[in-house]
């Protein structure tokens, strides 16, 4: 081996080794999440860890499948100076197709194509001059990274973007599977409070007052209506009706 071939080995493995710190990192930022709020953090961290792989990056997005039959997606934008879109429902056909077909997307230079679309798609990115972006399918949506520069993007590059993706669906799924735990609880939580109201209360208004009241609390509901049977009358007289304000404030709305 010579020494120009020990060199560039060298060169190949500290590339290698920065790339799985960067990607160990991201992965630790993926699992620390909690609720669909801490992917703002994460994608800023996903960020500037993909700025140490691959040089050049501007700006990140994530787009995350809602719908794929009407294509709606709920897309987060992210640049070097914070977060461009946060949660954005929103049609993307082209982006619903790529998912479907799984096939990634290096774009060269979007200049290369019509002025008009270059400009349309810059405007989603604060008007940033992006001149190249990489679009890779995963399993829960399509993740990308955008430069300012042309031909930014290897193959190597998508591999990489292709391990940042593994690492969002495992965490994404496993944050979903928090919120069904947490929401488990929490509703089992107020059925219990509910029988409790309703064993130590002599009141049947008053069992219909603090429970309405109650479960607003829960942040389950924005509103409940408590309706009461009339079996001999055969009819439904609604009774109770309760709203949460901006403010956090319960109303009982007149009936």
């Amino acid at each position: 081996m010579t020494h120009k071939q020990l060199e560039q080995e060298i060169l190949a493995l500290k590339a290698e080794n920065l790339t799985q710190k960067s990607l160990l990192q991201i992965q630790q930022a993926v699992q620390e999440m909690v609720r669909p709020q801490d992917l703002e953090r994460v994608m800023q961290v996903c960020l500037e860890e993909a700025n140490h792989m691959i040089s050049g990056i501007c700006s990140i997005a994530l787009h995350l499948i809602v719908d794929a039959e009407q294509y709606i997606v709920e897309t987060y934008r992210f640049g070097l100076d914070g977060p461009m879109t946060i949660g954005e429902h929103r049609k993307a056909p082209y982006l619903t197709q790529r998912w479907i077909t799984g096939k990634k997307d290096n774009e060269f230079d979007i200049e290369s194509g019509s002025k008009e679309n270059a400009s349309r798609f810059r405007e989603n990115f604060g008007g940033l001059l992006i001149r190249s972006y990489l679009d890779v399918p995963f399993t829960l949506g399509v993740i990308s990274l955008h430069s300012l520069v042309p031909n930014a993007f290897l193959s190597t590059d998508e591999e990489i973007l292709v391990q940042i993706g593994k690492i969002f669906s495992a965490g994404i799924a496993r944050m979903h599977e928090l919120e069904h735990v947490e929401d488990r609880l929490r509703l089992e939580r107020v059925y219990q409070d509910v029988a409790q109201m309703t064993l130590s209360s002599l009141s049947l208004n008053g069992v219909l007052d603090n429970l309405g009241v109650h479960l607003i609390h829960t942040g389950i509901f924005q509103s409940i209506s408590i309706s009461l049977v009339d079996h001999e009358n055969n009819q439904v007289e609604m009774v109770r009706s309760f709203y949460c304000k901006d403010d956090g404030a319960t109303i009982q709305t007149e009936l």
